[in-house]
């Protein structure tokens, strides 16, 4: 008898086996993908059933007559006999395989899988299909873990079975290359590393399958071994089947007590249930579109937009100079006639049916000004960015200004006035700090410099992530500030140092060091630095720490290469 249980009883088993590792890994086949836009198994049948009978069929035969003399009709193996009396040749095959899948697209399922990837629920995903689309959710999220991909004649005995990557299994292959497995001979069993493969997976994980209706004796022989021995998919078989569709294999199958069937509208629907069940938000690039894109221009335009910093190649200064044209043209459609910069952070416009909320882009509008050479114009609108979309970086930015442009007595008060009073940016980019509070420390601020290396390290703690070499950078900071005063470090604060030199990382060993007056592992600390930064684009020269260390740097040399990165 077969045994179904409900969706959600396998919800709450698999929240209950949790992450790292995952509980169970997913085995795909076409039925998942078929609102992407890709032709299930049965519609190619279908298809091929269709000219088959139009090259084929007697002079007034009808097509179910034609159809039900074709010794494979309507059993296991009519996929790969069609295809194979359709398609002669491999290459054939391959190229219809990928116009099927020219303009396939990762469905709401597949956007889900990449909460489920990202959040640890899942690590191995095996697959039947040809279509890419795991993997192309993967990378279309670069908040995604990014995956090992495995086809069938690959070296997947090379992969680690605990990967910190999530792995795809591709059983049939990859449509790229000729040899994918698609005919009734070629679909008989899987190559010997694929099957050894399979096992280990079967020994450490569950198995939840979606969309495969396990009609080729590849996989289902595969499987029907594997499940005899009792150390085998130890948390289960949970088998999605929709409207009742359960081949002979199948039901086969079903027959040992670890296998479940569980009935389910569909791929996409099964998965959303399972996402609303464990609580997952979406990749953050759809949850926040606006921040993911303007933090990913913003790393683009970073490096040219820090005053201490210039890159040098031409082709990079002109596509930049580009982009802050383009951020500076609102699209006309969703801009008023009329608006106040200084009443407002953004407009609505709508999206089919939804209502979307652009930003104004203040800061990088700023910055182009400073790079037209207008300063007052560029401190407006960072006054503005700051006011609507508060972080460390604009602050950063503004107060370079303020010293390039001799501007500090005059305008100082007033932007530190507004940082006392969004202390809360360092909850969500407590790591920019370090480089605000290294820009109040050459403005010789050391009391405000204090309270932003305070105020990020206290966030770090809230925020429960561990990152010790950012610990370590706000530790030295703070005593360095004490340096600057003139001021004696105290023996908690040699103990410190000491602690953070014995760390392998020549960033902190060079503060660690020159605070400690260790000379000579400093110059040596420094000599590494250099070669990881780039002439012309390094900003080591105005680091707080290399005014302590440049009167007692012995190596001309080493003087020589600081001075050229200036």
């Amino acid at each position: 008898m077969l045994k179904k249980v409900k969706q959600a009883k396998l919800f709450n088993i698999a929240a209950k086996f949790g992450t790292n590792p995952p509980g169970f890994a997913l085995l795909l086949g076409s039925g998942a993908s078929a609102t992407s836009g890709v032709k299930t198994g049965g519609q190619m049948v279908e298809e091929w059933r269709e000219e088959s009978f139009v090259q084929n069929h007697k002079d007034k035969e009808k097509k179910r007559d034609y159809l039900e003399r074709q010794p494979s009709y309507k059993k296991h193996n009519e996929y790969g006999k069609l295809f194979e009396a359709i398609y002669d040749l491999p290459a054939q095959r391959r190229k219809y395989i990928e116009s099927c899948l020219s303009k396939c697209y990762p469905s709401w399922g597949y956007t889900y899988l990449a909460s489920f990837i990202a959040n640890g629920y899942f690590n191995v995903i095996i697959t039947t299909n040809f279509d890419d689309l795991v993997n192309d959710v993967c990378y279309k999220f670069p908040s995604v873990p990014k995956p090992l991909l495995c086809a069938h004649d690959s070296n997947i005995n090379s992969v680690r079975l605990l990967s910190s990557h999530p792995i795809i299994v591709k059983l049939h292959g990859d449509f790229l290359f000729d040899d994918i497995k698609n005919t009734t001979q070629e679909t008989t069993n899987l190559e010997k590393n694929m099957q050894d493969k399979v096992a280990q997976f079967a020994s450490e994980y569950g198995l939840i399958v979606v969309g495969y209706g396990g009609r080729d004796a590849s996989v289902m022989d595969t499987l029907k071994n594997l499940i005899r021995d009792e150390n085998n998919f130890k948390n289960g078989i949970y088998w999605c089947v929709s409207n009742n569709d359960i081949s002979d294999r199948l039901e086969d199958l079903a027959e040992n007590e670890r296998v479940h069937l569980v009935d389910i509208e569909g791929f996409d629907e099964f998965m959303a249930e399972f996402n609303n069940h464990l609580g997952l938000a979406l990749p953050r690039e759809l949850a926040a579109p606006y921040e993911s894109l303007g933090e990913s221009i913003d790393q683009l335009l970073s490096e040219a937009v820090d005053p201490d910093r210039k890159l040098v190649h031409p082709v990079i200064l002109k596509h930049q100079g580009e982009i802050r044209k383009a951020l500076q043209k609102l699209p006309p459609k969703i801009v008023p006639k009329e608006f106040d910069f200084e009443k407002i952070s953004g407009f609505d416009f709508r999206v089919g049916p939804i209502t979307v909320r652009q930003q104004i882009p203040y800061g990088p509008i700023g910055e182009a000004h400073e790079e037209a050479g207008n300063t007052e114009h560029a401190l407006k609108f960072l006054k503005l960015q700051i006011k609507h979309g508060p972080n460390p970086r604009a602050f950063t930015y503004v107060f370079k200004l303020l010293s390039k442009h001799g501007l500090v007595d005059e305008r100082y008060g007033e932007f530190k006035a507004m940082l006392k009073a969004k202390e809360s940016i360092f909850k969500v980019e407590y790591g920019a700090a370090n480089d605000l509070a290294i820009t109040l420390m050459n403005l010789c601020k050391w009391s405000d410099a204090k309270w932003v290396l305070d105020e990020a390290e206290r966030a770090l703690q809230e925020s429960g992530d561990n990152n010790p070499i950012l610990e370590c950078y706000f530790k030295i900071n703070r005593m360095q500030i004490k340096s600057h005063q003139n001021k004696v470090l105290t023996k908690q604060d040699h103990r410190e140092l000491e602690k953070i030199l014995t760390i392998d990382n020549p960033y902190t060993k060079l503060g660690a060091a020159t605070l400690l007056h260790k000379w000579q592992i400093a110059e040596s600390a420094l000599e590494t630095c250099i070669l990881h930064e780039v002439p012309g684009k390094s900003g080591i020269n105005t680091w707080p720490i290399i005014k302590l260390l440049k009167p007692h740097l012995k190596r001309k040399a080493i003087k020589e290469k600081l001075r050229k990165l200036k």
